[in-house]
């Protein structure tokens, strides 16, 4: 992965952690612009009840346009309904089409609670060392 120091945090419902990393949700949609360059290394951090990173991909790039461009280049590698799609981008004006590659597990997550307790959060260097072989 690309300097470790630059890497970006997504925060995923578990249900989408698992599709990434698993490799059936490969374009992750978000309602603003995103602007990081392709290589980008991406942590995934899985919302309640999970609390906790659970892996690693990288970006391997970036659409941006209305909520409309994204659907009809992404829809069938979001992993979620156009229903979902319509409520979440319900009133933005701009959305982004992550696609995202190399995905990896860490074999054990890092809890939210061991995030805290460190003071500072790992790199993706450091991070990538609890990623499966």
């Amino acid at each position: 992965m690309s300097d470790p120091e630059r890497a970006m945090l997504l925060s995923v419902h578990p249900r989408f952690a698992t599709a990434i990393l698993a490799g059936s949700k490969t374009v992750e949609v978000r309602r603003q612009r995103v602007a990081a360059p392709p290589g980008t290394p991406v942590l995934l951090y899985a919302t309640a009840p999970t609390m906790a990173l659970v892996g690693m991909a990288r970006i391997a790039s970036v659409r941006v346009g209305s909520p409309k461009e994204v659907w009809s280049a992404h829809r069938t590698q979001t992993g979620i309904t156009r229903r979902e799609y319509d409520a979440y981008m319900d009133g933005a004006t701009q959305a982004s089409g992550l696609t995202l590659e190399d995905p990896v597990s860490f074999d054990e997550p890092v809890p939210l609670s061991a995030l805290r307790a460190a003071g500072t959060f790992p790199s993706a260097a450091e991070l990538s060392l609890l990623a499966k072989c």
